[in-house]
């Protein structure tokens, strides 16, 4: 599906009144529906924006197929990622709410497209790329306010990391000081992280070897992240070296965020988003 297919076909979605959901195939709007499912949760978190976001989403993976080639490259940036709305639109996430991620496109209801079994998902584009519009798109996507504290440290650290990148190399105007404080809040969130893991291991929710499995990747992002904030310290702009160190520290984010999906660990089990 070309760019501007999959474009239409969201506006098309967002402008229609209603779109096909999971329980019994009865239609109904798509953001009554989200709304009701959800409560109109509220966030309050690292969110780009102050005061005009009042909901959030979290990618949690799951999906993330048929992607496109422009696309599959970021597939390892997307999970872990914030998607922000407001609390009337919950569904429609668009960019100057998103100018961290350049998001823009739609939650979506599963079991829609026919080959995604997700309840909630994501379709549109990220870091100024479309999926397909096949399968679950850029994959699973949770409520900020139903997630797990574990999954809400990490993704809180994904988002400073994420803006760190920006700062640090953005050609037009680099700040690389800027950077290293995001850098800072980052590692702040790992610290968090960390807890909330171990938290998770002695309620039962993970096992002791999952628990440390994932404990050694904290650690090893704090170390990626601390050589990065080094190597940012009184430079004009950070150079491809410190990017690529960053980039690592983010996909090993991603891959925590996968192994904490796979244990059913990202989302509260009293979640109503949950089937």
């Amino acid at each position: 599906m070309t760019h501007r297919l999959l474009t239409a076909m969201l506006a098309v979605v967002l402008a229609a009144p209603v779109l096909l959901v999971a329980s019994g195939g009865n239609p109904s709007t798509l953001r009554d529906d989200l709304i009701g499912a959800l409560g109109g949760a509220m966030a309050a978190h690292a969110s780009d924006t102050s005061g005009s976001v009042t909901f959030s989403w979290i990618l949690v993976g799951g999906g993330m197929r048929n992607l496109g080639k422009d696309a599959t490259k970021f597939g390892s940036l997307a999970i872990g990622t914030q998607l922000h709305a407001l609390k009337d639109s919950p569904e429609a996430i668009t960019p100057d709410l998103n100018p961290t991620t350049e998001a823009s496109g739609s939650i979506f209801v599963g079991p829609f497209p026919k080959e995604c079994n997700d309840k909630y998902h994501y379709h549109g584009a990220l870091f100024g790329v479309h999926d397909t519009g096949k399968n679950c798109g850029w994959g699973k996507a949770i409520p900020f306010d139903e997630a797990t504290d574990a999954a809400t440290a990490l993704s809180a650290a994904v988002m400073f990391e994420l803006r760190a990148q920006n700062a640090a190399f953005d050609v037009s105007s680099p700040d690389p000081a800027m950077a290293v404080t995001l850098l800072g809040d980052a590692a702040g969130e790992l610290t968090k992280l960390g807890d909330a893991i171990d938290l998770l291991q002695t309620g039962g929710k993970i096992s002791a070897r999952l628990r440390t499995a994932l404990r050694k990747q904290v650690d090893a992002v704090a170390k990626l992240d601390t050589a990065a904030a080094s190597a940012l310290e009184g430079v004009s702009i950070g150079d491809k070296k410190t990017q690529k160190i960053l980039k690592r520290a983010l996909a090993k984010k991603s891959k925590m965020m996968q192994k904490l999906a796979k244990a059913n660990a990202v989302a509260s089990p009293d979640g109503a988003f949950l089937d």
